[in-house]
């Protein structure tokens, strides 16, 4: 048996199904919203004819903290007391807006999807105390709707900034969007309706029969379904046929669905199941139990603040029911031994969290096997997903819970949380589900002729009447069966039974209603209502005017010829998602007519835009994608105004094609990029024949973004001995401040800086004195290294859970794995030969030359140029060969590069040369850390600001979009004020001017180099293309947008900018795209000239004349330039020149060396080694092994070392006759790639030879 949780852990999954290209001849847009219990996210898709679609999501929403990448917001919503929606998704936790909402009034909306919910679900009634109430004088169908507006003005906001030419695109739709809404597996026609009404009132569609055509839903198993067919399902239940559990595990509910493959569709084979056991419910178990705990202690009053933070942090961090749990709720002050609270962490057991947890387990498990059990198909799988799915704690107890039942249970590779948003647009799109199983018995009441034989009819005698028309004695309540439960039904299948009603004449001009009863108990074949009554359910109603349907005329029981009978049929369409109803019958030509109840669903043929909202109990999304028709027609659309869609103009219409793998045998490339702040993972398999993708490991130990975390923080914890004991997420889980000093632990954070190049604009002592030191003993390559194991240590467990035969798969390739190191613009060979040190310290690769070959090193600024061309480039850029300035804004540096693309190649080439600047994140902390230090220096909380400075970095700098408004830091618990200081129930509140001026440095630095690049550049540059972690902030973006050159384009790519430069980085080595880059310093040797009396800087330097070997007078300490800055160079394009040496004896000519110097000085032609001197530098040995050569105040680049007994030797004679001994070489230097390569090379019997 297979079961399918929503996570990110798979051990044996197919590759995903071939789409093939939209057929459509104009582009169309879908749209997905999955409006969750407590987060909500959006998934899209533009569809642009001949293209393979793509499902993106919306990952920048209003106020967000992860402003790199957020594909969830939390669906809450906050009104005034008039009624007013004040605050929405992450606008609603931003920090001081609980002081606002209590000051003003405010009420909040939670949770608001469960009041939605079947009355008939496993449980509701049950769990209904403890869903918080509606706000008062709203509806559910209110608050409902205005959460489906906000998501819809998100979705719109986003498309039209990151869209080619976006703002007409969604004023050509905007007359023909179709919304998909997905909703939990117990949802009927009640819930479905409530919906509908919700997306009415929030303007999504009209309330017309056109527009209620644009509304379609789908459940959240199935749209779980689409998602986990797209990110790999078991290769048992796709290719052998065996049944599969999909297990969506999310906010509210735990929805259970179960399919099997046949042929190239898909069939669901058992009834599927909604439990509500979702992850509130473990907060909730955590509330009930801290109520108790703490009820007796100062920190009572607290519990619904430190529930919170459980909820936020150590619920997502849970793996180990052995291990101390914290939760970090206030501030240093907050100490209460006796309720191991400490520095304002609480302290549970373990086996406590374990508890919380214990019902959502058991009821999966439970559900699992009921479904396995109930199934007409063998099933070895179960698949989970959701957000809730992915807990490591939750896999790992489901896993080990269901496999002595021989159940495997996996979870896709990739991040589980959109599950629903992008499984509602596959659903939309793809269509793999063509039968469903009824999971109710569907019919209609009807009264039955009196049989006074049959037992049942006796027992109804008093129900029974006299027919009027017909004079029969009859028994009213009867049921009679439509559509059974548990009966298969395809998609288009019809289930229908015919009726007749008797009438007279003057009848004929009335309406008659028909109503459709499902019954949900046990009796297999219910007869009649009055058995199991509770369990019948009016569904919907038909109304049907009589005088449309043709009558026959019967005599009646006086023998006169006044009887009619209308005979129609109850027709039920039931393989959709939605129950589809009719009254059909014939006319008077015999052609058939139907009437359908209000629900029914259009079966257009014009072009639309569906938009899916997958609203969660607690999370909420939105996917979209275009649309064909049922007959495989296209959807035209004709805007009907005056807007002109025209192609797009901010970004490239494709991302690049990519070639085929043309290797012979599998391979694996990872790329690290190890930031200041925070380090992430990509990597690419590289499978003969198949074209290579990029993807990310998205789960790290410890992580509470364990949904879909694409980077942690760079920081290593070690003890006094040196050895390392917490590294990235692990190093800032709760409790972990207080081991550290309790045994003396040693943080390592920003060490990357302490690699720099001394040389890049502003990285001398300003900025040393600002960094952190490195740990006692410790070497900034040694740190490095552990770094980068314990990267290796994650991709390794990430790859072998997540892909097929994982543990095979590594254990064959990880002797052979190539690896990408990204770096800064301005590192050098020095950075880079530390680098490679530090990669062989961490195993990631032999000291030997067939090891050094499996490393290759990339700058961020060509890393993201990948990205961006993968992502989405000007079509300036593109198209025309403009050039583009890509801005990698990262935690450290801001790297500047610009290029263009050769419209003759199709290659890509550097045109000026690539700057680094230290102004990237950590300096806006650095400069609020010293407003702080200067602000609450005479405070009660000045031993805070550490604290309140990383609660500032984590939040506050992230949300920050406007100087107008006040901005809160949140660092402590409710005990925590000081109105002198603005501070109040534990929060900060500062000015937005204060805040801006943190950012003013980087800004500033970031437009000022974007001047000089476009200035300097020689092609005319009109777009600049904003990645990294800083450009996610929206305020850095539109500060720079506003402050650069008007005649500039600032944009940002639309998928997730803080993965730019390791997802680049895999495309540098997959694609590259760069062939050409250009010389950031002047590179050359010093030399020995002839010495001409009749050149004034010759006698200037008379002191410095020697006599040579030859008997020539030369001067020491000329510098002979082989490459100029600003030189535009190939990628295998040579620069060389010839030298010689000699001696008077041959024994002399055994070794030399070369050296290489670059020139970094303002000189166009530098000649003398005694002019700006201050300006030569080295910074590597060409063997990778650093040498310090320092003299004054330069030093070499690399050396060259030559053995001269391999090259051919001459003799000569000088003037008077003495012999002499002359070689010959060449300097080489090739430096197309991000590497420089120096060389020696000689000719031997005409043959070049190279050291």
């Amino acid at each position: 048996m297979h079961v399918v949780l929503v996570c990110t852990a798979n051990r044996s999954l197919s590759v995903m199904p071939s789409r093939p290209a939209f057929r459509g001849s104009r582009r169309k847009l879908v749209l997905a919203f999955d409006v969750g219990t407590t987060y909500s996210g959006i998934s899209y898709s533009v569809l642009d004819p001949g293209r393979v679609p793509e499902i993106k999501n919306v990952t920048r929403f209003p106020a967000y903290e992860h402003v790199g990448g957020a594909s969830k917001i939390p669906t809450i919503i906050y009104y005034d007391r008039s009624g007013k929606v004040r605050a929405v998704g992450a606008e609603a936790v931003r920090e001081g807006i609980q002081e606002r909402a209590d000051d003003e009034q405010w009420v909040k909306a939670e949770w608001f999807k469960l009041h939605l919910r079947s009355r008939f679900g496993s449980g509701p009634s049950k769990f209904a105390s403890r869903i918080p109430p509606l706000p008062l004088n709203k509806t559910v169908v209110e608050v409902f709707a205005d959460f489906l507006a906000y998501l819809f003005e998100c979705a719109s906001q986003y498309i039209k900034e990151t869209h080619p030419n976006g703002v007409d695109l969604w004023a050509s739709v905007a007359e023909r969007t179709y919304f998909v809404l997905s909703h939990p597996n117990g949802w009927e026609g009640t819930e479905q309706t409530h919906m509908r009404k919700a997306a009415i009132v929030a303007g999504l569609i009209p309330d017309t029969a056109a527009g209620n055509e644009k509304l379609l839903f789908v459940t959240e198993g199935e749209a779980s379904l689409h998602f986990s067919i797209q990110n790999g399902l078991p290769s048992g239940a796709v290719k052998k046929g065996e049944g599969v559990v999909i297990v969506d595990a999310g906010g509210g509910t735990i929805d259970v669905s179960s399919y099997r493959r046949n042929a190239s569709i898909f069939e669901e084979i058992a009834v599927p199941q909604c439990h509500f056991h979702g992850s509130i419910f473990v907060t909730s178990n955590a509330t009930v139990f801290l109520k108790e705990y703490l009820k007796d202690s100062p920190f009572v009053d607290d519990v619904e603040h430190i529930a919170r933070c459980f909820d936020k942090t150590t619920k997502l961090r849970f793996r180990d029911s052995q291990e101390s749990q914290y939760i970090k709720f206030g501030s240093t002050r907050d100490n209460d031994p006796a309720y191991n609270i400490r520095s304002g962490q609480l302290k549970l057991l373990g086996s406590d969290i374990a508890l919380f947890f214990e019902p959502s387990i058991t009821c999966i498990v439970n559900a699992v096997k009921s479904q396995r059990k109930a199934a007409h198909k063998a099933i070895s799988h179960v698949v989970l997903v959701g957000g809730f799915a992915a807990s490591d704690y939750l896999f790992k107890e489901v896993e080990v819970a269901l496999a002595p039942s021989g159940l495997t249970v996996v979870r896709p590779e990739s991040l589980v949380n959109k599950a629903v948003s992008d499984g509602a647009l596959s659903f939309y799109i793809d269509r793999f589900v063509r039968s469903r199983i009824s999971r109710v018995t569907y019919g209609t009441t009807t009264s039955r002729r009196y049989l006074p034989s049959k037992p049942d009819h006796r027992m109804r005698s008093s129900k029974t009447y006299v027919d009027s028309n017909t004079g029969e004695r009859a028994i009213r309540g009867a049921f009679d069966i439509i559509l059974p439960k548990n009966t298969k039904i395809s998609e288009t299948e019809e289930f229908r039974k015919t009726y007749h009603k008797t009438c007279n004449a003057s009848s004929l001009s009335k309406n008659v209603s028909v109503t459709i009863w499902c019954y949900r108990g046990l009796i297999e074949k219910p007869k009649w209502t009055d058995e199991d009554s509770e369990n019948f359910t009016k569904l919907c109603q038909i109304d049907v005017n009589l005088s449309q349907i043709p009558t026959t005329r019967d005599v009646n029981h006086d023998g006169e010829h006044g009887l009619l009978f209308a005979v129609f049929d109850i027709v039920l369409v039931f393989g959709l998602t939605e129950l589809k109803a009719q009254v059909a019958w014939r006319d008077s030509s015999d052609k058939e007519k139907r009437a359908m109840d209000s629900r029914s669903a259009f079966n257009g043929l014009r072009r639309r835009m569906v938009l899916a909202f997958d609203v969660g109990t607690t999370y909420s999304g939105i996917s979209y994608r275009a649309w064909r028709s049922e007959t495989n027609r296209e959807l035209f659309m004709t805007p009907t105004n005056s807007t002109k869609y025209t192609r797009p103009s901010l970004l490239s219409v494709a991302m690049a094609s990519r070639s085929t793998f043309k290797g012979v045998r599998r391979k694996l490339v990872l790329a690290f990029d190890v930031g200041t702040t925070y380090s992430g993972i990509s990597y690419s398999i590289l499978d003969p024949g198949q074209v290579p993708e990029v993807k990310g490991v998205t789960r790290f130990p410890a992580h509470e973004l364990i949904s879909g975390a694409s980077k942690i923080p760079t920081i290593t914890y070690y003890d006094p001995q040196g050895k390392v004991r917490a590294v990235g997420a692990e190093a800032i889980r709760e409790g972990i401040q207080d081991q550290a000093e309790d045994e003396r632990w040693v943080k390592a954070e920003w060490f990357k800086l302490h690699l720099r190049s001394q040389f890049s604009p502003g990285a001398g002592q300003e900025v040393s004195d600002k960094i952190p030191s490195l740990p006692l003993n410790k070497t900034v390559v040694e740190v490095f290294a552990d770094f980068l194991a314990y990267l290796l240590q994650c991709a390794s467990e990430y790859i072998q859970e997540t892909h097929p035969n994982g543990v095979h798969l590594w254990a064959s390739l990880k002797g052979q794995i190539d690896y990408v190191l990204s770096h800064p613009n301005g590192w050098e060979g020095t950075q880079q030969s530390q680098m490679r040190s530090a990669a062989i310290l961490a195993g990631l690769i032999p000291d030997t030359p067939a090891g050094n070959a499996r490393l290759s090193f990339v700058t961020e600024g060509e890393a993201s140029l990948h990205f961006a061309i993968q992502n989405g480039l000007p079509p300036g850029a593109i198209e025309k060969g403009e050039g583009v300035i890509i801005v990698d804004a990262g935690g450290g540096t801001i790297d500047i590069s610009s290029y263009r693309k050769n419209t003759t190649t199709g290659n890509f080439e550097e045109i000026t040369a690539p700057k680094c600047h230290f102004h990237g994140s950590v300096f806006i902390t650095l400069e609020a850390d010293k407003f702080l230090e200067g602000y609450l220096a005479d405070s009660s909380f000045s031993d805070d600001i550490e604290h309140i400075v990383t609660c500032f970095d984590k939040t506050t700098k992230l949300r920050f979009r406007n100087t107008q408004e006040p901005q809160y830091i949140k660092f402590g618990s409710s005990r925590d004020h000081d109105p002198t200081c603005n501070i109040r129930s534990g929060q900060l509140k500062l000015t937005g001017t204060d805040v801006a001026s943190f950012f003013e440095p980087s800004i500033e630095c970031i437009v000022k180099a974007v001047v000089e690049q476009q200035q300097s550049a020689h092609k005319p540059i009109s777009h600049v293309v904003l990645v990294g972690g800083l450009a996610a902030s929206d305020y850095v973006f539109q500060k720079v947008k506003t402050l650069a050159p008007g005649n500039l384009n600032i944009m940002r790519p639309e998928s997730h900018v803080n993965k730019a430069v390791s997802d680049g980085a895999i495309s540098f080595y997959l694609d590259h795209f760069v062939r050409a880059r250009v010389s950031k310093l002047t590179y050359g040797t010093f030399i020995d000239v002839t010495y001409r009396p009749d050149l004034p800087d010759h006698r200037n330097r008379a002191s410095k004349v020697f006599v040579a070997a030859s008997g020539d007078k030369l001067i020491r300490g000329a510098f002979d330039v082989i490459l100029s800055k600003n030189t535009q160079v190939l990628e295998t394009q040579e620069f060389r020149k010839s030298y010689w040496k000699e001696r008077r004896s041959r024994k002399d000519l055994k070794s030399s060396s070369v050296a290489i110097w670059c020139y970094r000085g303002p000189l166009e032609k530098p000649r003398w080694e005694d002019v700006d001197t201050g300006k030569y530098f080295s910074f590597v040995e060409f063997r990778s092994t650093l040498k310090s050569t320092a003299l004054e105040n330069y030093t070499k680049l690399c050396i060259v070392d030559i053995d001269l007994g391999n090259l051919p030797c001459n003799s000569a004679k000088d003037s008077t006759g003495a012999k002499f001994y002359r070689v010959y070489y060449d300097v080489v230097l090739i430096f197309g790639l991000t590497e420089l390569r120096a060389q020696i090379a000689w000719l031997d019997t005409e043959v070049w030879f190279v050291a």
